[in-house]
């Protein structure tokens, strides 16, 4: 009996245990990042003793890594198309097949748009190969740089500093876009004479990167219009450049030009109009540089002008207007600078100019002269007014020497003003041959 009671127990025993272990029981869930454990689920919901908790996530894998790919694009800038190239971890990259585009030849990979869409064979911006992409953080695109050597064909080209220059163009077009570059290299200079003596050319347009026009480049041409690019990077006009070009009709001077040389455009009949591009910091207005040009109206000096050159703008028989920019530093008229300029007939000299050098306005149809308050003029040379037609001019207190013939047969009934008491001794005896009525500072 008591063996069986015995049993009893422990049969009992063993099946409790059995329960417990079912509810107790740990689960234990994995992925292959993270691992979960779920806790003990309470077998009674609405016991309060047991708190239900949430799965416990625990940190990813350290060892498991993510791969980072950035992409490289290629521009062919019109050229055949090139697939982009997916890097991964890879240090260096082989070059891809190059594009193609009929007529050029492509001349290697840019990271700078700009210098391959204006065809600059530079070692600024060129990719070599193999590629380094072990630093790059973040998608690049590359672009084609491609050469057209079709537009060359009629040009002679000769290297210079900075560049080419076009030593002689061989064909006959009426209307030429200069190249703006050769063998990837700017062309920067309008070779000696080149249109000299052409009768076709009639229209031409430079770019900017050409940065002289050299001595007689569009003498005795057919040439009607010039066209800069904006931004334009001329700085020198040279001797003759445009002498004796007879159709020429208008210019644009750009603001980066700094010399003009002789004669620029001595006799361009058709010139009705000569700008200076507003910020030019030219400062010398050469000898002849517009001697006859017949048809311009008006004209502006820029106000970095400090000095007008030997008959500049004499003969200019249409020439109605002279205008000094604001703030000018002009110092010196030149000899026969304005002589022969019928239709002028005022103008205001600025209070910077010292000097009116011999034959200044001789022969003009200047009527009346204007000196700006405080002027510092100092001389009037030999027949600066020579058989000009003003009525009264009113002379500068600053003004101490006077040349001979200076006011020889003007106006009739013209009347010399001065600021001095008495006439100085540098003034020529002879300086007022006809004998106009002359009226010192206290005779007014």
């Amino acid at each position: 009996m008591k063996r069986l009671i015995l049993v009893i127990c422990l049969i009992t025993c063993l099946y409790a245990c059995q329960e417990d272990n079912q509810n107790n029981e740990t689960y234990i869930e994995s992925n292959p990042n993270q691992t979960v454990i779920s806790e003990p689920t309470a077998t009674n919901p609405t016991d309060p003793t047991v708190i239900p908790t949430e799965p416990t996530v625990l940190p990813s894998d350290p060892t498991v890594v993510t791969e980072i790919t950035h992409s490289i694009h290629f521009n062919s800038m019109g050229g055949s198309s090139v697939s982009s190239i997916v890097v991964g971890d890879e240090v260096m990259i082989e070059k891809p097949e190059d594009p193609t585009k009929e007529g050029f030849v492509f001349m290697g990979w840019y990271d700078d748009e700009f210098i391959a869409s204006h065809q600059m064979i530079t070692e600024v911006g060129a990719i070599t190969w193999p590629f380094n992409v072990e630093f790059l953080t973040e998608d690049l695109t590359l672009y084609a740089l491609f050469i057209d050597f079709r537009e060359n064909d009629d040009w002679e080209f000769t290297e210079v500093d900075g560049g080419y220059a076009l030593s002689e163009y061989l064909g006959n077009d009426e209307h030429i876009i200069v190249p703006k570059l050769y063998l990837g290299i700017p062309v920067v200079e309008l070779g000696y004479g080149l249109f000299s003596n052409s009768t076709t050319i009639k229209s031409i347009v430079i770019p900017k990167f050409v940065t002289n026009i050299s001595n007689y480049a569009f003498s005795r041409s057919g040439l009607e219009t010039i066209t800069f690019e904006e931004d334009s990077m001329l700085h020198t006009i040279g001797a003759r450049a445009f002498y004796l070009a007879l159709d020429l009709q208008s210019i644009t001077i750009p603001k980066s030009v700094t010399f003009i040389g002789d004669s620029a455009f001595y006799k361009a009949e058709s010139l009705n109009e000569f700008v200076f591009e507003p910020g030019i910091n030219l400062e010398h207005i050469p000898f002849d540089m517009l001697y006859g040009a017949g048809s311009i109206l008006s004209i502006v000096i820029p106000r970095s002008v400090k000095t007008i050159g030997y008959s500049a703008f004499e003969d200019m028989t249409m020439l109605a207007s002279v205008i000094f920019e604001e703030d000018s530093q002009l110092e010196v008229i030149g000899y026969s600078a304005f002589s022969l300029t019928k239709q002028l007939k005022t103008i205001i000299i600025p209070i910077s100019v010292t000097e009116i050098s011999d034959y200044a306005f001789s022969r003009s149809g200047l009527e009346t002269i204007t000196f700006e308050e405080n002027s510092m003029l100092h001389t009037i040379g030999l027949s600066a007014f020579y058989l000009a037609n003003l009525k009264a001019i009113t002379i500068p207190e600053s003004v101490l020497f006077i040349g001979a013939n200076a006011f020889y047969k003007n106006d009739e009934n013209m009347i010399i003003y001065t600021m001095h008491t008495e006439i100085p001794e540098g003034w020529h005896p002879n300086f007022n041959p006809t004998n106009y009525v002359v009226r010192l500072k206290d005779d007014q």
